[in-house]
């Protein structure tokens, strides 16, 4: 699925970014967190996969072309640039999406990309990968082990150790996506990165999504569980809305170890999210197969577009907050860059 088959700017949304985004957002942003799959690589992935996984129903593809396009139509006034991975789904294509990351990263097409890594890959495949292409870190992610989302799996089931001690070693960073039902705070993942960074105590992580907390309850767990040691790590917030999450991130994190994300190509219908305690679900206007309409078509003719409602949520917290502007563009590109530039030299 390329959501350019249902991407559409209306008029209210036009008013919406004009009235509530356009004055407030920085200048530049650097998005930490983007997947780009071409066609050919997504095509490997059986039908099953798709039926049973609303985020590829919503977008399973999107080329450097199609990204800039949708970046340019939601936030004309901004410099919007892209740190891109493959879509990481076992069946799909993963070493010719690779390529095409390296390629883009060769002909400066996007700012920063990561390698995708399998469990089963030898370290020497790649260092050799990670020097060849230019990129400033991997992205290894559970479905290498199991395509159930939240899966029973430890982190070294996706990431070896020997993989941890490369990424040190090289002085690159590593984009993860925590596994486990209990997220964040599932004190199996809470035990495994505290071994990561007694083992590997100059190693650069990056949790993704917050470590999946898109409801307080988890992240609220996870600061008490973790202690000090969060500090060691850095967090992007692609796919969080929550405000009293976005909240207690900003609180909590050092301010340069927060990084802005959106997660493209998964989030780009109208719509939003709703909580219960510990679950959320997605409402959206377009006709996606998982979509069913459970706020009804008048509601639905109100939505905005989900990365706007995210957005403006991320703008509202840190103005509560009374963040500077020195924090915000933080936020939006500077932490991430610093920390992708000091990523680009090889330290062996």
């Amino acid at each position: 699925m390329n959501p350019s088959t249902y991407f559409t700017v209306t008029d209210f949304d036009r008013v919406y970014y004009r009235e509530n985004l356009e004055k407030r957002l920085p200048k530049e942003i650097l998005d930490a967190h983007t997947h780009m799959n071409l066609p050919e690589h997504a095509a490997p992935i059986p039908q099953s996969r798709f039926d049973s996984d609303w985020a590829l129903q919503s977008g399973s593809e999107m080329s450097v072309e199609d990204a800039r396009g949708f970046a340019e139509a939601l936030f004309p006034s901004v410099d919007y640039n892209f740190t891109a991975f493959p879509f990481p789904i076992k069946e799909a294509d993963t070493d010719g999406n690779n390529e095409n990351i390296a390629s883009l990263i060769k002909t400066k097409k996007i700012s920063y990309g990561l390698l995708t890594t399998r469990p089963w890959d030898k370290p020497e495949f790649i260092e050799e990968a990670i020097k060849a292409g230019g990129f400033i870190g991997i992205k290894p992610y559970p479905d290498y082990v199991s395509a159930y989302k939240g899966a029973e799996v430890s982190i070294p089931d996706f990431l070896p150790r020997e993989h941890c001690a490369l990424a040190e070693r090289l002085n690159k960073c590593i984009v993860l996506h925590l596994p486990r039902s209990g997220r964040f705070a599932d004190e199996n993942n809470i035990k495994e990165l505290k071994e990561i960074i007694a083992r590997f105590p100059k190693i650069k992580i990056i949790i993704a999504h917050l470590g999946r907390c898109f409801n307080p309850c988890y992240f609220e767990k996870a600061v008490e569980l973790m202690g000090e040691i969060i500090h060691h790590f850095w967090f992007d917030t692609a796919a969080v809305m929550n405000p009293r999450v976005l909240k207690m991130a900003m609180e909590i994190l050092p301010e340069d170890r927060i990084q802005f994300g959106l997660d493209m190509p998964v989030l780009l219908f109208h719509g939003s999210r709703r909580w219960t305690e510990t679950t959320y679900i997605n409402v959206c206007r377009e006709e996606l197969p998982w979509n069913k309409h459970i706020e009804g078509k008048d509601a639905e003719a109100k939505y905005t577009f989900f990365f706007y409602e995210q957005i403006n949520n991320i703008l509202s917290v840190m103005e509560e907050l009374k963040k500077n502007e020195g924090y915000k563009k933080g936020f939006f590109k500077n932490n991430a860059e610093k920390l992708f530039e000091s990523c680009t030299d090889l330290i062996i």
